[in-house]
């Protein structure tokens, strides 16, 4: 049978050289997506490379609102479209609200924040920008307390840009939500929408959302959404801190170049989740067909930062990339792709992949009080970077447990001399099996380069047999063969997240038991299957 992998065209990904700076990552994450968003009107996304509509990666629960019957801002045409018309049409409480302000994009500024206070959908039909003016936020959704049924606001085909609360106390959670602060009691929609250079207080605990702070009860969920250049505290694009009756849904959406600007992590003045930050305890969150790319955080989870303080936390993390984030150097530089702790979580079909901290390059997950597990499947960890110490690729709290199957764990390097390991540190109770772990490197050669423990597990391939120091290698699972994998570039190969192919064929159908359904691709695999994350025919 030919290779339908190699018959595609591999879209390799840039990999820093060392420790590249922030602006060098940024500039990667631009060369990174160029081909997959367009950078003209940029709620229109063409085709990731092999053909994948970012838009429709995954299944959203909801789709738009009708509009017909909506109160309308302005009549036709740009001069009619005020700050006072959209005044009126808030004030005139209908429910549903769109413009008429003619062909070309336009921009309302507002110079107060505007109070949303029940059910309300307001429709920017893709030609509008709602604009703080780099003073303001935009919008506070600020029902009554204790209000039941919540209320629902669904904002789609917007564009939300300058808003700031950047001259807000930093000591604060009301402070948060450079462009929207979304109160407890009520839910958030986000559809088809733009957030652009929106602002929050530059430091202080607990204060996050550049873009949005959604706080309290209630579920926010954002579909087909972009989030650039946003900047706060903590979680640069989005901030969420709430308990069990909070939920953050997030799919097919792009959050890149946004920044987590505090420092000292939390007890601290921020710092946290340089795209998005979640706190607090039991909430659930989801990712699904989403690319968190080129992101920056001073302290802990340059991509992503979720801590559930009482370790009841589901989250599910699919069909998602984490590219290219950047945490500087520091004490509090930890994670600089994905920092996790207190959860039961799962994630599927995902690529982890070039992002930079002092510890835990790419993946950090951690425990807290309470029992907390970690499922990852046909997925991709590779070419992280840590500075320091803990796991290059990914570090694991020994309380975790769960499984590792069918992932590829590659090239990813520790300059550290405590370093752990490279591929795998701790988690000695988390099963690998099935797995490719290849080509990972530190500094310190005179201890294990790939893992510090073996885990439990079976049929998981890994390379090379002996440290550089010419010790040895732990295996990093109970049933471990030492075989090259041959691998191929980081690139997109027909689904929707970047893979590394094997190229050895010795590989194929290595795996006799237990084998996924597709690869990470999506492509199918049969009762055997080669190990790591993308089958071979």
């Amino acid at each position: 049978m030919t290779n339908r992998h190699f018959l595609r065209r591999a879209l390799p990904l840039v990999v820093a050289a060392g420790l590249a700076s922030p602006a060098t990552l940024a500039a990667q994450g631009g060369l990174l997506l160029r081909d997959g968003f367009e950078s003209g009107t940029p709620w229109h996304w063409s085709a990731l490379p092999g053909g994948v509509d970012p838009r429709a990666i995954c299944l959203p629960p909801f789709g738009p609102v009708d509009m017909s019957g909506a109160t309308t801002v302005g009549s036709g045409t740009p001069a009619s479209c005020t700050q006072a018309a959209l005044d009126a049409a808030l004030a005139a409480n209908n429910g549903r609200i769109r413009f008429a302000c003619g062909a070309a994009p336009h921009t309302i500024v507002v110079t107060a924040e505007k109070v949303i206070d029940d059910d309300l959908v307001i429709d920017g039909g893709g030609r509008i920008t709602l604009s703080g003016g780099g003073s303001t936020r935009i919008l506070g959704i600020r029902p009554p307390w204790g209000t039941t049924p919540l209320p629902t606001v669904t904002l789609q085909n917007l564009t939300f840009a300058s808003g700031s609360t950047a001259h807000l106390p930093g000591n604060t959670v009301a402070s948060g939500g450079g462009a929207i602060f979304k109160d407890s009691f009520a839910n958030l929609r986000i559809l088809d929408s733009v957030f652009t250079g929106n602002r929050g207080p530059a430091s202080g605990q607990d204060v996050a959302g550049g873009a949005i702070y959604a706080f309290g009860q209630g579920t926010t969920t954002i579909l087909r959404s972009r989030f650039t250049d946003n900047r706060c505290s903590s979680g640069g694009a989005l901030g969420a801190l709430g308990v069990e009756d909070h939920s953050l849904l997030v799919f097919n959406s792009l959050l890149e170049r946004n920044a987590a600007t505090g420092n000292g992590g939390n007890p601290g003045n921020g710092g946290n989740g340089g795209a998005i930050y979640v706190d607090g305890a039991s909430q659930t969150v989801g990712l699904c067909g989403v690319m968190i790319s080129a992101n920056t955080a001073n302290a802990r989870g340059a991509g992503m930062f979720r801590v559930s303080n009482d370790g009841v936390g589901p989250m599910t993390i699919d069909r998602t990339s984490v590219l290219g984030n950047f945490s500087p150097a520091g004490d509090d530089s930890q994670a600089g792709g994905l920092y996790l702790q207190g959860l039961q979580l799962t994630i599927v079909g995902s690529t982890i992949a070039n992002n930079t901290a002092s510890s835990a390059g790419g993946l950090f997950v951690w425990t807290n009080p309470g029992s907390q597990s970690l499922t990852m499947v046909n997925s991709t960890v590779a070419g992280n970077q840590a500075r320091t110490s803990l796991g290059a690729g990914m570090s694991i709290a020994s309380g975790m447990t769960g499984t590792l199957r069918n992932v590829t764990i590659a090239r990813n390097h520790n300059s550290g001399e405590f370093s752990f390991a490279s591929a795998i540190a701790g988690g000695q109770n988390v099963a690998v099996s099935n797995s490719l772990i290849a080509d990972n490197t530190k500094v310190f050669v005179w201890e294990n380069t790939s893992c510090n423990v073996t885990h439990p597990g079976s049929a998981t391939f890994q390379w090379p047999p002996q440290n550089a120091g010419g010790q040895n290698e732990l295996a990093c699972a109970a049933s471990t063969t030492f075989l090259s994998p041959q691998l191929g570039a980081l690139g997109w190969m027909g689904g929707p997240t970047p893979v590394i192919a094997p190229g050895n064929p010795a590989l194929v159908g290595a795996v006799t038991a237990n084998c996924p359904a597709t690869d990470q691709t999506g492509a199918p695999r049969g009762a055997t299957c080669t190990p790591g994350a993308v089958e071979m025919p």
